[in-house]
């Protein structure tokens, strides 16, 4: 428990947390003296959270944020607080960050959820974190996270086991090897000079026999043991993929039994050989199911295609489909048809060849540019950015399924080796990891939306490695 950083402004994550409002997992504290033991703990019992110290709640727009008071930051604050943390029965493990040195400080402190569940205050009291207050534990709950540990405890303790049993196995197979193929070297001996060793033979068949039971002993127990409480056992998942192939191959092999399938009807059938062994009707009757979910997703995905075009290879109806489906996204209305013309391609996402996606390579105007890059504060000139990506939008029924991503790639390639930027919501989690994954990198610090002045947006930037060593 120490302060892990000290920074200048806000970070990312705390300006998501301010925008939040309070939430099950974000906390609002005027002052530190506000902190209570009480909160350090309800977070720590419940799925860990954060406390921002000299933030208060506001309403907006007929919205909950948080807005930035600033605090003392001092060491001794620091310290009071890791007190309070150490006060906790047992203590509560938190980090904390001293955040906006520049202009108001503020705290954020950082609660895990614990390994060491429940935690109570110093005064007894046990809490759990629900919504946005601090609930008392009932028995029941408390006897729940105390089995809760003592359950994480045996799995440990059965990892640590089952491991052993695997090194011990691997061993004993080790073993087995060189035990047949001393007895393979004996047995060929043995049949050079049968006629007066059959006795040397016997020994022979019944010590195979024997390594044999053994080994099949060995494996019913292990199988055994993976089975409790269903641990993991990649012997079984091994079985479990390969018998999914089997029934998909059966399946798509036969259209009888493909349309059967298609149709919802029960398919049956039986295992056999080493399948039988390790797997349970339960797991081929899953199989089953896995193996006609893959073929009903890969009929689904092959409804889709994409199409990249530029503007003016693109039918009004094209054109039209682009704009509504970028309206419907929050982006350009004014003079919406104008800028889609003058973008460098356009990429549809289809669904039965009717659009449910789009995104774009834009040309924008330098005024742009400049209005964006500034407000950012980016240190790259516009001049190297000709192109952004943007107007990406995916109508909702349709997500999920990793579809806007391959565009995306797709488009990115009509301007392979060339410097592209983006911008995207602060609070857009999703569509940053989807940029980061294309190599873009955030440039400059966010920036209030002037469409909507309680969003903050981001700027990234794709700079290609050869311009980059330039």
């Amino acid at each position: 428990m120490a302060v892990q950083s000290r920074i200048q402004e806000l970070s990312e994550i705390t300006r998501v947390f301010l925008e939040s409002g309070e939430t099950h997992e974000v906390d609002y504290k005027k002052v530190a003296k506000g902190l209570k033991s009480e909160d350090l703990v309800a977070f720590a019992n419940a799925d860990g959270g954060c406390i921002l110290v000299g933030v208060v709640e506001r309403t907006r727009n007929g919205v909950q944020i948080g807005e930035v008071e600033g605090c003392d930051v001092s060491d001794g604050t620091v310290l009071e607080i890791l007190n309070k943390a150490s006060s906790c029965i047992p203590p509560v493990a938190l980090d904390v960050f001293i955040e906006n040195l520049d202009q108001s400080p503020i705290l954020r402190i950082a609660i895990p959820t614990s390994a060491t569940k429940p935690h109570c205050t110093p005064k007894g009291f046990y809490l759990r974190r629900e919504g946005t207050r601090n609930r008392a534990l009932q028995p029941q709950e408390m006897l729940n996270l105390f089995l809760e540990i003592e359950a994480q405890s045996f799995a440990a303790k059965f990892e640590a086991a089952a491991e052993k049993i695997t090194q011990d196995l691997t061993e004993l197979e080790t073993s087995l090897e060189a035990t047949i193929t001393n007895m393979g070297d004996q047995l060929g001996w043995a049949e050079y000079k049968l006629g007066d060793t059959e006795d040397t033979v016997d020994a022979i068949l019944a010590r195979v026999a024997l390594v044999q039971r053994d080994a099949q002993d060995a494996n019913a127990r292990l199988r055994a043991l993976f089975r409790q409480e269903n641990r993991d056992d990649p012997v079984r998942e091994r079985y479990k993929a390969e018998l999914v192939n089997e029934i998909l191959e059966q399946i798509t092999g036969d259209p009888d039994i493909l349309r059967a399938a298609l149709r919802g009807d029960h398919l049956s059938g039986s295992l056999k050989g080493a399948q039988a062994l390790e797997l349970t009707e339960e797991d081929f009757q899953e199989a089953i199911q896995g193996a006609v979910t893959a073929i009903r997703e890969e009929i689904e995905r092959r409804k889709y295609t994409r199409v990249i075009k530029r503007p003016k290879e693109c039918s009004d109806s094209e054109i039209d489909h682009f704009v509504e489906l970028v309206s419907m996204g929050g982006e350009v209305v004014e003079g919406a048809r104008a800028r889609i013309m003058r973008a460098r391609a356009l990429g549809f996402l289809e669904y039965e060849h009717v659009p449910v996606g789009v995104a774009a390579i834009k040309s924008p105007l330098k005024s742009y540019k400049t209005k964006v890059f500034g407000a950012a504060g980016s240190e790259y000139s516009i001049d190297e950015f000709s192109h952004e990506l943007g107007w990406i939008y995916l109508k909702e029924n349709h997500r999920g399924k990793g579809l806007i991503t391959p565009l995306i790639e797709n488009m990115l390639k009509e301007v392979e080796n060339t410097p592209v930027f983006a911008t995207t919501r602060s609070s857009n989690i999703v569509m940053q990891q989807i940029l980061k994954h294309f190599a873009f990198k955030r440039s400059g610090k966010p920036y209030r939306s002037v469409k909507s002045p309680d969003e903050l947006i981001r700027l990234l930037l794709k700079i290609p490695e050869k311009k980059k060593e330039e």
